[in-house]
């Protein structure tokens, strides 16, 4: 019959940190701190020594594959777009300028224009309305530059197949604030 072992904390671990602890409350009673507050620093010691022995201060663990780091951003989409335009200047930061580009590719890639190739500008142009495709893709693109492609965007037919532009609504179909009297 083979004799196990014991799986749990061996006598020398137990004593050391129990051995610290008394020694260091009879230390600090002997320089003169009080009783309580003395046994208080001892068993503060005594984890520590614990703590080093089983080797959870040494170890670094490392990050984990499974956990990825999270990163916390303030704010919500539609702030840091709003952000993106420089009031001084008038100017759309590159952030908003990609986001309109790109919404603007997607929209006339439904109807089988590619706003990138030249040979589909005149037709992108048609589109979009006079200028609305240049002024997106200039180097200084302005707030009005921006309202102006947003707003060809929403102009745009509901199907590929639609030659008529849809006029915009107003989230109120009932009041629209043009009409109040």
């Amino acid at each position: 019959m083979i004799a196990e072992r014991p799986t749990g904390p061996r006598l020398s671990q137990l004593l050391s940190p129990l051995l610290t602890a008394v020694v260091a409350a009879v230390l600090l009673a002997l320089i003169g701190l009080e009783l309580a507050f003395a046994v208080s620093w001892a068993m503060l010691l005594a984890a520590i020594v614990v703590a080093r022995q089983s080797g959870a201060v040494l170890e670094d663990p490392g990050w984990s594959a499974a956990h990825s780091p999270f990163v916390t951003q303030r704010g919500s989409e539609v702030s840091r777009l709003a952000w993106s335009f420089v009031a001084r200047t008038g100017a759309a930061g590159p952030t908003i300028v990609r986001r309109v580009r790109n919404l603007t590719r997607r929209r006339l890639d439904h109807r089988g224009i590619d706003i990138d190739d030249s040979t589909h500008h005149a037709r992108a142009d048609a589109m979009l309305g006079n200028n609305v495709r240049a002024s997106l893709f200039q180097n200084h693109v302005t707030r009005i530059d921006i309202e102006r492609a947003l707003d060809a965007i929403e102009r745009l037919p509901l199907t590929p197949e639609s030659a008529e532009p849809v006029e915009p609504q107003h989230p109120d179909h009932d009041h629209h604030p043009a009409k109040e009297d």
